[in-house]
């Protein structure tokens, strides 16, 4: 018997912990019925989000900072 016999017996047959539906819809069912309206997204330039959204204006140690590199 070789080995890679004798090391398929040693496996243990297992149940899967995934669960598929039976009988789901293939994937491009799905993508059909999507329509572009439905996809589009709402897209914001930086000075018009609400303040709490805001960007903090960085301190002259912050620059300095990255300027530099980091820490060293």
């Amino acid at each position: 018997m070789s080995s890679a016999t004798r090391t398929w017996k040693m496996v243990k047959p297992h149940i899967p912990l995934i669960r598929f539906r039976k009988g789901g819809r293939p994937i491009q069912e799905y993508v059909s019925e999507q329509s572009p309206s439905k996809t589009k997204s709402v897209v914001l330039d930086e000075f018009e989000l609400p303040a709490k959204y805001a960007r903090k204006p960085l301190s002259h140690q912050e620059m300095e900072f990255i300027e530099r590199g980091g820490p060293e």
